[in-house]
């Protein structure tokens, strides 16, 4: 099993989702909802913080919750540009909980923060949908 993801000293977020493969013309099953999502996505870890980087250089390093919605949102943004949607990432179910902390309207400790974005459950393999291969190596099929 793949290693717990972390955060690159960017704070780019991992997509806690074992990386797609780029050979793979098929659909495989996210781990949002069970919906669809290419099964070349998500991209490595290391090429979407590369690319947030790139697309947004002045990105906020902080670990505020102001700093650390912009980064959560401005990481989607790009993976979209990967083509590769939210879905295909575990991302957005803890830009939902940033987003619930900022709407509370109240004082938010670096400590909520921090819990609102940690790891909760294992990394998530994608499942390919039937003769969609190549996936990667020991990827389920359905």
């Amino acid at each position: 099993a793949p290693a717990p993801a972390q955060p690159n000293d960017a704070g780019i977020p991992p997509t806690f989702v074992t990386p797609g493969n780029a050979n793979c013309a098929g659909d495989s099953i996210g781990p949002a909802n069970g919906v669809r999502i290419p099964c070349r996505c998500p991209p490595t870890d290391d090429l979407l913080a590369q690319t947030t980087l790139q697309q947004h250089p002045d990105i906020p390093r902080g670990n505020d919750l102001d700093s650390t919605l912009q980064r959560f949102q401005l990481t989607l943004a790009s993976l979209q540009t990967l083509k590769c949607p939210a879905a295909s990432t575990q991302i957005k179910p803890k830009l939902d909980k940033l987003g619930a902390l900022k709407a509370s309207g109240r004082a938010v400790s670096d400590a909520e923060v921090a819990d609102a974005i940690k790891q909760t459950a294992p990394v998530f393999s994608p499942i390919l949908v039937g003769g969609a291969g190549p996936g990667f190596a020991g990827q389920a099929t359905q």
